[in-house]
């Protein structure tokens, strides 16, 4: 058996149909130049384009270049590469990254809101036990006054400091 690697096998490639476009596809993962990845990476996204296949199959290896090339350059945002691809970056709500990113914003926001809500309901019962017991005489107060400072702990004072602005 002979093994194969991938950078011989687009070495070949790229000899045998320049224009191909996994030659440009891989380039993110096999171009040790940066600068010469930066240079061309604008060419490379495009040269999917001209690629004869259905549009689905396109937009998928954009999805992927697009993948590789942010894992590539962890520090650029998105208009540094925007710039880099010549304003082809499609807008980031349509890829497959931007989705999932979007999704775990979402999902971090439903938990901190049910954590948010739980607070809320906490405070308005330990104000509601506050009043009634203030009916009751003033030794119930002191008693319901500590459960309720007992509840709001650091965390929940930090919270209230910094999240009801």
């Amino acid at each position: 058996m002979f093994p194969y690697y991938l950078d011989e096998l687009l070495a070949e490639l790229a000899q045998a149909s320049p224009d191909h476009p996994l030659v440009a596809l891989f380039q993110p993962l096999v171009e040790k130049n940066t600068d010469l990845l930066r240079q061309n990476a604008g060419e490379y996204y495009t040269q999917k384009e001209s690629y004869p296949a259905v549009d689905s199959s396109k937009n998928k290896l954009k999805d992927v270049f697009l993948d590789w090339l942010m894992q590539r350059f962890t520090n650029l945002g998105k208009k540094e590469i925007e710039q880099m691809l010549l304003g082809k970056l499609p807008d980031l709500r349509e890829t497959q990254a931007g989705k999932d990113l979007i999704a775990i914003g979402i999902e971090e926001g439903f938990g901190k809101g049910v954590e948010t809500g739980e607070l809320i309901g906490t405070l308005r019962t330990c104000l509601t036990l506050l009043s009634e017991s203030q009916k009751c005489g003033t030794n119930r107060v002191l008693e319901f006054s500590g459960f309720a400072r007992g509840i709001a702990d650091d965390q929940t004072n930090e919270f209230i400091a910094g999240g009801w602005k």
